[in-house]
C-alpha cells in the first residue's frame, strides 16, 4: 500500500482524479435518496416518489459508471454499497423514526470497517 508522505492516509490510485471520487460520492448520495424514497412511496403513493426514485438510481448508477474510469468495479461496488447501506439506516433514523439497536450498530461499523480496510489496504484499490 502506497501512503502520502509522513500521514496515515492512502494515496490516489494511478491515473484517479479527485473527481472520480466526487463521482463516487455523488452516486453514493443518489443511491441514499433513492432507496429512502421506497419508504415515502410505500406510505404515501404517487407519480413524484416513484420520479424521484427512477431519477436517483439511474443518475446514481451513471455517475457510478464515470467513476469505474479510474477503480476497480469491485472497490467501487464495495463502497457504494456499503456506504449506501449505513447511510440508508441514518436517514431511517433521522427522517422515520427507525430505531438501531446495537447489533444494527455493530453491524454498520462492520460494512464501514470493510469499506475502509478495501479502501487502504486491499489490492483491490489500485494503490
Amino acid at each position: 500500500t502506497t501512503f502520502s508522505r509522513n500521514r496515515a492516509i492512502p494515496s490516489i490510485p494511478s491515473g484517479a482524479t479527485i473527481m472520480h471520487y466526487v463521482y463516487l460520492g455523488i452516486a453514493i448520495i443518489l443511491e441514499v435518496v433513492g432507496t429512502s424514497f421506497l419508504k415515502i412511496a410505500y406510505v404515501k403513493p404517487g407519480f413524484w416518489p416513484i420520479t424521484v426514485i427512477a431519477i436517483s438510481y439511474t443518475t446514481s448508477l451513471a455517475f457510478m459508471t464515470l467513476s469505474l474510469e479510474r477503480f476497480p468495479i469491485g472497490l467501487v461496488y464495495a463502497i457504494w454499497a456499503g456506504m449506501g447501506i449505513a447511510l440508508v439506516a441514518l436517514s431511517g433514523v433521522i427522517f422515520f423514526g427507525e430505531k438501531i439497536h446495537a447489533a444494527g450498530l455493530t453491524g454498520i461499523g462492520l460494512i464501514i470497517a470493510g469499506v475502509v480496510v478495501l479502501n487502504s489496504f486491499s489490492e483491490m484499490s489500485g494503490h
